[in-house]
């Protein structure tokens, strides 16, 4: 598990956890409300064993991450893509739980990164 945090351009910052290997399929875990990058800590043993690379983010306002005044769900997107760069991610699945799956599908709509969403 890799716990970290990325800096972004407006001065905040992105909390994020790591829970795999480079190389194995990545998912970002768009967390539920509330809720926290550590949501999928609870499966990761088990992704890994299938090659899945659980990748969690805080959104604004959320765990570590620096809340943002007048911030969109749309919005959001640009935060888990700054977080995927640093990761060196090209190419990813989103999975949204709860409040999450919203965000999950701004991933989707947004970037042509995403492979799939569920």
């Amino acid at each position: 598990m890799r716990d970290g945090q990325v800096a972004l351009n407006d001065g905040r910052t992105v909390a994020f956890v790591d829970y795999g290997t480079p190389g194995d399929t990545a998912v970002v875990w768009c967390h539920g409300g509330p809720g926290s990058r550590i949501e999928p800590e609870v499966c990761a043993a088990v992704a890994a064993q299938a090659g899945l690379r659980l990748i969690g983010i805080d959104r604004p306002g959320y765990g570590g991450s620096t809340p943002k005044v007048g911030r969109t769900l749309g919005g959001w997107v640009a935060d888990a893509l700054a977080v995927l760069d640093h990761l060196r991610i090209d190419r990813f699945v989103s999975v949204g739980v709860s409040t999450g799956g919203a965000y999950a599908l701004a991933l989707a709509s947004q970037s042509p990164r995403v492979i799939g969403t569920v």
